[in-house]
């Protein structure tokens, strides 16, 4: 729970890890239907992101992250070209960030983005705990085609720190079912695809 006012604290690791895991697994699986074959897509650090790397089919693809989690899901599928993001290892979410790993992704076009968020709210938009991570994510939103947020549906009503984007930037948001009645109405009004898990 938030202090009033104040930013969220961010959770450990592990308790991120294994908070909300049956949700976050459907996410990552419905996530997972949308790449095809001959895709590049880039895939964020994040609990929900390491499910929808558990549940990506082993295809053609190519994925771009900076997540060591993500990383260890993909490596067995040998299909998946991998393409880590380096940098500085950040070990309280086992992610690399800093100025080499947003030059990595400025050379890069991606087709699909997926977003795990910290915090969702539709008039502060999505944000984040960490600055350097804010940073690399609006560079590899500014990469992509299409861009997906996944996130349980504790995320939304809490803001975080750092911005990533307006609402109204994102294509699509893969959430659960326990996710609030209002984004039906939100994803009319700001143009998004909501899916629920």
């Amino acid at each position: 729970s938030s202090v009033v006012g104040g930013p969220a604290a961010e959770p450990a690791y592990e308790v991120k890890r294994s908070e909300r895991l049956d949700a976050k697994r459907r996410i990552g699986r419905l996530a997972a239907t949308l790449i095809k074959a001959g895709d590049t897509i880039a895939i964020d650090s994040g609990t929900t992101a390491i499910q929808l790397a558990e549940a990506l089919p082993n295809i053609q693809v190519t994925v771009v992250t900076n997540d060591f989690g993500v990383l260890t899901a993909l490596t067995p599928k040998n299909n998946v070209d991998i393409v880590m993001l380096g940098g500085e290892l950040r070990r309280k979410n086992m992610a690399f960030y800093g100025g080499l790993t947003v030059d990595a992704i400025d050379a890069l076009h991606v087709d699909v983005v997926f977003l795990g968020v910290d915090g969702f709210d539709l008039e502060r938009g999505i944000t984040t705990h960490h600055e350097p991570e804010a940073m690399l994510n609006r560079k590899m939103v500014e990469a992509a085609r299409r861009v997906v947020a996944i996130t349980d549906s504790s995320k939304f009503g809490k803001v975080c720190l750092h911005r990533i984007l307006p609402v109204s930037g994102l294509d699509v948001l893969i959430t659960d079912t326990d996710a609030p009645d209002e984004l039906r109405e939100a994803s009319r009004q700001f143009g998004f695809e909501l899916l629920l898990a």
